[in-house]
């Protein structure tokens, strides 16, 4: 098992998404997508689609949990939006 960590530019990418079976793309859920994982995606998808896992981060930083779940929510059917329903 190899982990690589991938930068934000858009070499860097092409070189992960070329070796890659497996991707754990961790998004901070306070602040939501940015463009880089949108990026990463697409550059996932010209390359064979492996598989890929969300992973959102900083939920600990809700201080309700009516807003914790809301923004899980929209996250979550965002994700599915990008990769497919039912990703995990």
């Amino acid at each position: 098992v190899t982990f690589f960590e991938c930068p934000n530019d858009t070499a860097g990418m092409l070189d992960c998404a070329k070796v890659a079976d497996l991707v754990l793309l961790c998004v901070d859920a306070k602040f939501g997508f940015e463009m880089e994982t949108f990026e990463f995606l697409n550059v996932l998808q010209v390359h064979g689609f492996p598989k890929v896992f969300g992973v959102f981060t900083h939920l600990d930083q809700f201080r309700t949990s009516k807003n914790l779940q809301k923004t899980k929510k929209l996250l979550k059917h965002r994700f599915w939006t990008e990769i497919y329903d039912g990703a995990k």
